[in-house]
């Protein structure tokens, strides 16, 4: 999120109160205030909360022993108001340094940008509706709407950047539009180079269709060998796990419930089953 954070110094005087409003327009946010105080100074301090629709609230009640060092969270427009308070003194002046940390989401903050940038162009659009009407004033002759008349106002619209001088001193400027472009003639010989380009364009399309297809048979081709070979492997696979079900059913018969046991080549030391047939493993 965005963090704003602002440090300042402020001095109240005996007798008198200070207040810190910050409104809150951009929710949720954070809200961080630290101050310092000389040692042994007699200033209450205080935090109120006054939403847009409801009665006010005392956060923090004023006192002279309050924390110094607080953070709140809002999710409510309003207003917070911190208050220091050195009506109790009768003379002298307190120095107070305080710091503000206000914390809120980058897409409010967005949000919040392009809500007030589109508020600013429709009061002005309102104001300027509003003086043209002669409602805050009178009108400049320079500016079309109104009627003209001696008085050139004190300021008048526009939507050039520039500055400009007074509507009496400065000559009107006049536009003259300008003329059309005669089009070109055809004849036939730049019709027939036209036509000369647009089969030129077709050959040039037709080569880079057949192109495509050629690649795209020859990726079909790589497909069908590719599963033809999946295929394949499948069935070796297959006819593996079949042979080695075979020799476990055969070494099952002889009575082998464990093949790691045997070594290759050589004769068994028992027998493996009561008849007088002997297991060799190659």
């Amino acid at each position: 999120g965005r963090i704003v954070s602002s440090k300042r110094s402020m001095k109240v005087k005996a007798g008198t109160m200070v207040q810190l409003p910050l409104e809150l327009t951009i929710l949720p946010c954070e809200i961080a205030l630290e101050y310092e105080l000389q040692q042994g100074a007699n200033v209450a301090f205080g935090v109120e909360m006054e939403p847009t629709n409801g009665l006010a609230k005392h956060i923090v009640p004023l006192s002279v022993g309050a924390p110094k060092k607080l953070c709140m969270e809002f999710k409510n427009e309003g207003v917070c108001t911190f208050t220091w308070d050195y009506s109790s003194a009768w003379f002298g002046a307190q120095d107070i340094v305080y710091r503000v940390v206000v914390k809120v989401s980058e897409t409010q903050l967005k949000i919040h940008t392009a809500a007030t940038s589109i508020q600013s162009v429709v009061r002005m659009r309102s104001v300027r509706e509003s003086y043209l009407n002669g409602e805050l004033g009178t009108p400049s002759p320079d500016d079309g709407d109104a009627a003209a008349n001696d008085d050139s106002g004190t300021f008048r619209f526009t939507d050039n950047a520039e500055p400009t001088s007074p509507a009496a001193s400065s000559p009107k400027a006049t536009f003259k539009a300008k003329p059309k472009p005669t089009p070109k003639k055809e004849t036939p010989e730049t019709l027939r180079a036209k036509i000369e380009k647009l089969h030129e364009k077709a050959a040039s399309l037709d080569e880079k269709v057949i192109e495509l297809k050629s690649g795209v048979e020859k990726a079909e081709v790589a497909i069908d060998e590719a599963k033809n070979l999946a295929a394949e492997r499948n069935v070796s696979v297959e006819d593996a796990v079949n042979a080695v079900g075979v020799i476990e059913s055969q070494l099952a018969d002889l009575g082998v419930d464990d093949a790691s046991s045997l070594v290759p080549g050589e004769v068994p030391e028992t027998p493996v089953s009561f008849t007088e047939t002997y297991l060799t493993v190659f």
